[in-house]
């Protein structure tokens, strides 16, 4: 028990870990790139309302933006110039901090009025990114750029903020599997399903739950041992896209109740039968495998192999019959449809 009890220990710990060492990474992201700004220049040839530009582009570096109606100077600061050459719009991004001056021509005119401006706003952004994320793989020894003219704080501010533009989205996976689990020292299979739900954060990091039922039979010297298993997961996994194969492994602990119902075999005399519910919990790690079907739908196979840390424990005459106990392996599998961002 001792043993048992340090594993789910350095599990948990584990677990704890990972994902907080990864918040505590993107902390800086929040707090330096709030001090870097971006200046849209907007003319009055745009049909857009600047204070929603502003905020659209604010929101997808994760900076703070300002927009005016004439240019301003300051060293610090990338300008994005929009301006009116003909039936489209012209951007044009000119960065101290890169060096870069990059140029883009958008048509508006096939979408509808209302989502214009939303449109115009994620282009700024995305093109401000892009003239920003070069400065995460530049070599230390490398040429000076003269019209790279902004500080070096300006220059962190803006890697984190490109980062953040073009990380990749974050959306919810929900799932209906079948599931199978063998557990106990007397090897109890129960057959059953559930419901699961995930939230893939930035495509790599995702924190799941599910809710699985199921029922499995024992058989004993005096009759049989049915079992009712109703169970719950949290995990915190890693994901890696694979084309159109994603695999993801974790760590994350399932905890549950098993109602254990006794049935006298034919024999005289008729021994007494009783039933009990019991809870049960342990530590586990876990890997899955998503093949995609569709944009939106997938095809999850799921294995997971546990350690019971507080068993729920059977007996008939006296005697450990059928039991949630030592360790478990589960598998599930199963359709998953994805909301959100693209997966």
């Amino acid at each position: 028990m001792k043993a048992s009890r340090l594993i789910g220990g350095v599990i948990a710990g584990s677990m704890v870990s990972i994902f907080v060492s990864t918040a505590d990474a993107e902390a800086p992201s929040a707090a330096g790139a709030g001090r870097f700004p971006v200046l849209i220049v907007v003319p009055h040839c745009v049909k857009a309302a600047t204070a929603d530009l502003q905020r659209i582009v604010s929101a997808e570096l994760g900076i703070e933006v300002a927009t005016h109606l004439e240019e301003e100077v300051d060293p610090n600061v990338t300008r994005v110039t929009i301006s009116c050459p003909g039936p489209w719009l012209r951007l044009e991004v000119l960065d101290p901090v890169s060096g870069k001056t990059l140029v883009r021509h958008l048509d508006l005119t096939p979408h509808d009025p209302s989502t214009r401006t939303r449109l115009l706003g994620l282009s700024a952004a995305e093109l401000v990114a892009a003239s920003w994320i070069e400065l995460a793989a530049r070599p230390d020894a490398r040429p000076h750029i003269v019209e790279a003219k902004a500080s070096a704080s300006a220059r962190d501010a803006a890697v984190l903020a490109a980062q953040k533009a073009l990380a990749p989205p974050s959306f919810y996976r929900f799932e209906a599997v079948a599931s199978a689990q063998r557990t106990g020292s007397a090897d109890l299979l129960t057959l059953g399903g559930g419901v699961g739900a995930s939230w893939i954060h930035n495509g790599w990091r995702v924190i799941g739950a599910d809710v699985l039922v199921e029922s499995g039979s024992e058989d004993v010297p005096l009759g049989t041992i049915r079992t009712l298993l109703a169970s719950g997961s949290a995990s915190m996994r890693i994901r890696q896209r694979l084309g159109w194969l994603a695999v993801e492994g974790g760590l994350g602990a399932r905890a549950g109740l098993a109602h254990m119902q006794g049935e006298a075999a034919a024999i005289t005399p008729r021994p007494q039968v009783t039933a009990a519910t019991l809870p049960w919990w342990g530590p586990m790690i876990m890997l899955r495998v998503e093949a995609s079907i569709a944009q939106r739908v997938a095809f999850v196979i799921g294995v997971e192999a546990g350690r019971v840390i507080y068993a729920a424990d059977g007996r008939a005459a006296g005697q450990t019959a059928s039991a949630i106990e030592n360790q478990w392996v589960g598998v599930t599998l199963g359709p998953a449809l994805t909301l959100g961002g693209a997966p």
